[in-house]
């Protein structure tokens, strides 16, 4: 009685191999010469070559500074507009500066100093070896909350 495995056929026991009849080992056998491969995945059969598994898709380009730095401005600007203001220039140039949008102004530029301080923090671990990169969601969703002073 023929026996047959993935890629190979014989009229000997394989280890692992199922048992087939002559006319299937005839077949793979033909098969086998016009280099086609046996196959007992999905029971019996005799094929082409397998197309090869796709190269995995390599993963997108990990941020760059400039990328995590784009990102903190494009925040600041968003809080920044969302109290009235042009850009986070115009707002935090108001810290420290007499006047009725100084406590505004102060705060904004202690938030952006404490999101510097943060960012600089998280890629220093990143550089260390203490975790892994993040993506630019996962930066900015680790940046201290924006409180506008009353």
């Amino acid at each position: 009685m023929p026996f047959a495995a993935n890629g190979q056929i014989s009229r000997d026991r394989i280890l692992g191999g199922i048992e087939i009849t002559e006319s299937q080992y005839a077949d793979a056998l033909e098969g086998m010469l016009a280099g086609h491969v046996v196959s007992i995945d999905s029971g019996f059969s005799v094929g082409p070559e397998p197309e090869p598994e796709p190269e995995p898709t390599p993963e997108a380009n990990p941020p760059s500074l400039q990328d995590y730095d784009a990102a903190l401005m494009g925040m600041y600007d968003r809080a920044a507009q969302s109290m009235g203001y042009l850009n986070w220039q115009t707002c935090a140039l108001r810290a420290h500066r007499p006047g009725p949008f100084e406590a505004e102004g102060t705060a904004f530029y202690d938030w952006m100093e404490a999101c510097n301080v943060q960012g600089y923090q998280i890629l220093a671990d990143v550089t260390g070896g203490k975790r892994t990169q993040p993506t630019i969601e996962q930066f900015l969703s680790e940046m201290p909350a924006f409180v506008r002073p009353q």
